[in-house]
């Protein structure tokens, strides 16, 4: 399944496809990035240097003419910055660094994605980053929580290795906060 992607923030204008979850680019979207009038220079570079780019490129037939036609080729993100290396063009650089920062976008899209979800599937992970966040330790969080604080501790490592825990960037002022409440319970 095929999805075409137009991207006008971050990056700058820049087009790209989404074939079964892998972003890859046409020789037309790419010699637009790359400053040529049409995808025949793409190609060029491509068969002069086939052996490595070979492997980054795939046939897709979606895009067919249904009367006949030959398929075209689209070229994963590693095909397109092995072509963007070999072009001679002034936007070449610019290229490169629009794609690095499109993808580098898209991959942060996808883990606040995957963390938006593991924390709707796990309530108990949205009480604990809370916490967390507020700078209790375990025997605390556990406390609140109704849980033993071995119980915390697992659940802790197991969001830190999904990269859900992360110290808040306000973290000095929420440990005051909690400093403070706690001297006023004693």
């Amino acid at each position: 399944m095929e999805n075409v992607i137009r991207i006008e923030d971050v990056v700058g204008e820049i087009e790209f496809n989404e074939v079964d979850g892998e972003y890859c680019f046409t020789a037309e979207q790419i010699a637009r990035g790359l400053g040529y009038s049409d995808a025949d220079s793409v190609n060029t570079l491509v068969q002069r240097n086939l052996e490595e780019i070979e492997p980054f490129r795939f046939s897709d037939t979606s895009g067919v003419n249904p009367k006949g036609g030959r398929p075209r080729h689209l070229y994963t993100e590693e095909g397109a910055y092995l072509i963007s290396m070999y072009a001679q063009t002034p936007k070449a650089r610019e290229f490169r660094v629009r794609v690095a920062k499109l993808l580098k976008m898209l991959r942060q899209r996808q883990m606040d994605n995957i963390k938006k979800v593991l924390l709707e599937r796990y309530p108990l992970w949205q009480k604990i980053l809370r916490y967390k966040g507020l700078g209790l330790n375990h025997g605390e969080i556990g406390f609140l929580v109704h849980k033993e604080v071995s119980t915390v501790r697992k659940h802790v490592r197991q969001m830190e290795s999904c990269g859900l825990l992360t110290p808040p960037k306000n973290l000095p002022a929420l440990q005051l906060c909690v400093e403070h409440f706690k001297n006023r319970l004693n």
